[in-house]
């Protein structure tokens, strides 16, 4: 019997980066409201985005700013030079304005930071955005070498009357002659911008204090989301950095062999589900893949005990002859571990656990003989890359044949007592020889 960890979900596509599906909220956390979620704007507010920042990977973090469409982007201003009226102002000494020792020359204002050339020509598409997180130093510290003048945050329920949030950050294209914001697009292809993999994104979300994710899908690199709890709303923390996805236009497309991509383009996007989940289960599992055309809800088979995830992907890349190939990488903290296969001991997992592959294409279930498993800060990590899609099901399960190892037996020494004597006196001891003067008997 299979018992889904994420219960009412049914089938989701990601199509084009559209998602499809039916789902409704449950009843822990309300329906979220409406899309996309704005700035906040008052310390009290919630359902909105809190602060964004980012790291460049070359020394450089910067705290974006919310800038309105139609606003001209903030700017680093220079050093304002010495007022001309100040030095000539008749309450000063004239012998002092007289004495170049007294009034030295004003330094020049600083020059501003050089602007770091954009490596890709984007254009505005025709989806209008209502603003964009930007900074002053945006070009200056190669925030912008992808062509793109700042990211939105869209953050909004997968669907109306759902609970499970969805959060994807978008590059942005500023209009020069109006500053109004529109979705990049990358000129010489004309589909969707890709984000700079390079950059660490920060993103933290506000929501009502009693609103509570489970479990997180999404795709990009060395993801982590994190929820804390604030004076009166809770902060969802979402960290990454983008990657390359393969899109289709159709989900058929993502079908067989024979498949081709519409677009290909690097993301970065979350799905936070609230859905009940494993009794037991801390649902803090995050599931990464780059396969989202037809991305599925985890589910738990208690038959065999496994975990399985279903990705999907067109088979070729945009070019129609490479094959894409893909990743999946599952993070399971060690109680949650516990509870699904009984591993009692993390460091267990690589020799305890197995990752197998079935696509519609072979036969049968094939074992990834190269799945890389290990156990870490309180997390067990099940990562694989280079498989081919079109739709291969990955399933996380115990070996058969495991046994744990045996706990250490450590045998506590028998202490042995000797009698030791000098003269008319007798002692008794426990250690190898008697005391000096003393003889055992």
């Amino acid at each position: 019997m299979k018992k889904r960890i994420l219960v009412a979900l049914g089938s989701i596509s990601l199509v084009g980066g559209l998602l499809t599906a039916a789902t409704t909220a449950n009843a822990a956390n309300d329906p979220l409201p409406g899309g996309p979620w704005p700035a906040c704007t008052t310390p009290t507010d919630f359902f909105c985005i809190d602060s964004v920042s980012v790291d460049n990977g070359r020394g450089t973090v910067a705290n974006l700013q919310w800038v309105a469409s139609g606003t001209a982007n903030p700017v680093d201003a220079p050093a304002p030079a010495a007022s001309p009226a100040a030095a000539a102002s008749p309450a000063a000494s004239p012998t002092a304005a007289a004495s170049p020792a007294a009034s030295p020359a004003a330094a020049a204002p600083a020059p501003a930071p050089a602007v770091v050339a954009p490596e890709v020509e984007t254009v505005a598409s025709t989806v209008a955005r209502t603003g964009r997180w930007t900074s002053t130093n945006w070009n200056s510290a190669r925030l912008g070498v992808k062509g793109y003048d700042g990211i939105f945050i869209n953050a909004r329920p997968t669907f109306s009357n759902s609970s499970n949030l969805w959060t994807t950050i978008e590059p942005i294209f500023v209009n020069a002659a109006d500053n109004k914001t529109f979705l990049a697009n990358n000129k010489a292809s004309g589909k969707n911008a890709s984000l700079d993999t390079d950059i660490t994104f920060t993103v933290k979300l506000r929501v009502k204090s009693t609103y509570s994710p489970n479990v997180t899908l999404g795709a990009g690199a060395g993801m982590t989301v994190k929820t804390t709890d604030g004076s009166g709303f809770r902060v969802i923390t979402l960290v990454g950095k983008p990657v390359s996805v393969a899109f289709a236009s159709d989900s058929k497309q993502c079908q067989g062999e024979t498949g081709k991509a519409t677009s290909k383009y690097a993301t970065l996007q979350a799905i936070s589900f609230t859905e009940f989940g494993i009794d037991g289960v801390s649902n803090d599992i995050i599931v990464l893949s780059d396969g989202l055309c037809k991305l599925s809800s985890p589910v738990w088979n208690a038959a065999d005990k496994s975990f399985v995830f279903t990705a999907a992907a067109p088979h070729f890349d945009v070019d129609g002859t490479t094959v894409n190939r893909g990743f999946y990488r599952a993070y399971v903290p060690f109680n949650d571990a516990k509870v699904l296969w009984g591993l009692e001991n993390p460091n267990d997992a690589a020799k305890a656990l197995e990752l197998s592959v079935t696509t519609d294409e072979a036969t049968g279930e094939q074992i990834v003989e190269n799945a890389n498993i290990a156990a870490k800060n309180g997390v067990i990590s099940i990562e694989y890359e280079g498989f081919k899609y079109s739709q291969p099901k990955l399933s996380v399960k115990m070996k058969k044949g495991y046994k744990p190892a045996a706990a250490a037996v450590v045998k506590t020494p028998v202490k042995k007592t000797i009698t030791c004597v000098k003269g008319k006196i007798t002692k008794k001891v426990t250690t190898a020889a008697c005391p000096a003067g003393f003889k055992k008997k």
